[in-house]
């Protein structure tokens, strides 16, 4: 591994900005999903987002789940790459408790407040869309912890082998699909789960060790215009849905 970024040990605030913008990305556009609108037959949820073609160009802007794991690669590598070596599980223990700690806080007042609104005779239906609306975010939680628990592993392969470590997980991530597209079984895709997700995690070591910085910038704007383009593509051709949520992606049809 060169000299790194990932050695350093000051705080990188262009990250930190970058981490807090996501958050506000997230916390907003999750928020429409529950809308309460009120008709006659009393409250009832709306996501904002299924009746307004605007969703589409907003979620392209706002498409924070790659950059969430991109920084928690740089973030990830940047604190192990300090601590001494063996520390491994020391790492691990230390990242699922700063994750678990507050998630778990949220749940069990979400529970409560969910519990309350039972008790108090709210119909049983709104209760489980309020419930399911809330936990459906949390998908991200359960990956990233997986993706955090991972990472000493990964690193090590950075450190041997940075480009086809990230080269084999990508082409796992296209084998995935290439999978669920000829068989038909949706269920395949959610391996991508781990794949898509672990490569923008080593993408994010690939940043904290300086190599993205030492291109060029017309190397840069290339290599992002080339994927711009790639993912333009993949929805004109209907290999995917325009929208950028992954729950939005389906079998081309034939």
């Amino acid at each position: 591994m060169s000299p790194s970024a990932a050695a350093r040990t000051g705080r990188d605030h262009a990250i930190d900005l970058l981490r807090a913008l996501c958050v506000t990305a997230v916390v907003v556009l999750h928020s429409l999903m529950v809308g309460v609108t009120v008709t006659a037959d009393g409250p009832v949820f709306a996501n904002a987002g299924d009746s307004g073609w605007w969703l589409v160009p907003v979620s392209w802007v706002l498409q924070v789940m790659p950059l969430f794991f991109v920084i928690g690669g740089f973030a990830g590598i940047t604190a192990y790459e300090r601590m001494p070596e063996g520390s491994a599980t020391s790492f691990v223990a230390t990242r699922l408790h700063r994750l678990l700690l507050p998630a778990l806080a949220v749940i069990a007042a979400a529970g409560i407040g969910l519990s309350a609104l039972a008790l108090a005779g709210v119909p049983a239906e709104l209760v489980a869309v309020a419930g399911y609306r809330f936990g459906q975010p949390l998908w991200f939680l359960a990956v990233f912890l997986l993706a955090q628990s991972l990472l000493p592993i990964l690193v090590r392969a950075h450190r041997r082998a940075p480009y086809v470590t990230i080269a084999v997980l990508a082409a796992c991530a296209v084998g995935v699909d290439l999978a669920r597209a000829a068989t038909g079984l949706d269920a395949i895709g959610f391996l991508n789960l781990g794949f898509v997700w672990l490569t923008m995690q080593q993408l994010g070591f690939l940043l904290a060790d300086g190599r993205i910085d030492a291109l060029s910038r017309q190397a840069r704007i290339g290599i992002g215009a080339a994927a711009l383009a790639m993912l333009v593509a993949s929805f004109l051709t209907g290999a995917y849905s325009p929208t950028s949520s992954p729950t939005s992606t389906r079998r081309r049809q034939r």
